[in-house]
């Protein structure tokens, strides 16, 4: 059973494999539903790494 994700910067829910964007930052593969996220996230992207392993800690 295929999981969703989250696209980090906007919070957007989707399956991986509707996924236009992708991008590996330290080892880790986060998805985006638009490119503008994409770039968001690539100017900045510790910052959205500790938005993602807050919500991973609390669930």
């Amino acid at each position: 059973m295929e999981h969703k994700v989250k696209d980090p910067v906007c919070g957007r829910e989707f399956f991986p494999r509707k996924a236009r964007w992708s991008y590996r930052y330290l080892g880790r593969m986060y998805y985006f539903c638009t490119r503008r996220c994409l770039t968001t996230f690539d100017q900045d992207p510790e910052r959205y790494c500790r938005r993602v392993a807050i919500h991973d800690a609390n669930g």
